[in-house]
């Protein structure tokens, strides 16, 4: 039996995992790509019509994932970056189908905070801590949002949004990060770069 070229398998082998590659999972696939890039847009397209300095990464996902170019798996990291007092935040874009019960909670009451985790803002909820302006908040204990972690941790980002169908989205900030986003509207809604 001959192996198939730089496959290590016989042909046999390699024409039967061929057959195996189901096309409705491939469909499945590119709908998601699909869909993840154009919520991407949407995200990019809403925070920079509030004067934002946000700015897409190029392929993000792409390049980091093949390891082509380690040098830049840095300025590669996050699907959006945004630049407040010269430093750069990564803003990472999820849209899902799941159901999260914490999600839920958000959307009901405008905006909880996660113990010890991350603060969760609808987008009005949002933009008014943006500006500095109060907001009412739900605590919830750090249980269950093993998921929610994934997410931030998938390029260390600082701020996740959270996309579904016909639901708005919601915008989760990290902790550590809940100093630097804030105030960086002004009352009238213009950007305030913060220098440090």
């Amino acid at each position: 039996m001959g192996h198939a070229a730089g496959y290590g398998m016989d042909r046999s082998s390699a024409r039967r995992k061929l057959k195996r590659r189901d096309p409705n999972r491939v469909k499945l696939g590119k709908r998601n790509r699909r869909s993840g890039r154009n919520f991407e847009r949407n995200v990019f397209a809403r925070l920079t019509s509030l004067g934002l300095p946000v700015y897409k990464v190029p392929m993000s996902g792409g390049l980091k994932a093949t390891g082509l170019i380690p040098q830049l798996k840095d300025r590669m990291a996050g699907d959006l970056q945004i630049t407040i007092a010269d430093k750069t935040y990564l803003i990472e874009c999820k849209h899902t189908s799941a159901k999260h019960k914490v999600v839920e909670l958000a959307e009901s009451v405008g905006a909880c905070h996660i113990k010890g985790f991350c603060f969760m803002f609808t987008e009005s909820d949002f933009i008014n801590y943006l500006m500095g302006y109060p907001y009412n908040c739900t605590e919830v204990e750090d249980e269950r949002h093993k998921w929610l972690h994934k997410y931030f941790d998938q390029d260390n980002s600082q701020l996740v949004v959270i996309g579904r169908n016909y639901k708005q989205n919601i915008y989760c900030v990290h902790e550590s990060a809940m100093e630097v986003f804030s105030h960086i509207l002004d009352k009238n809604g213009k950007f305030i770069n913060k220098r440090s």
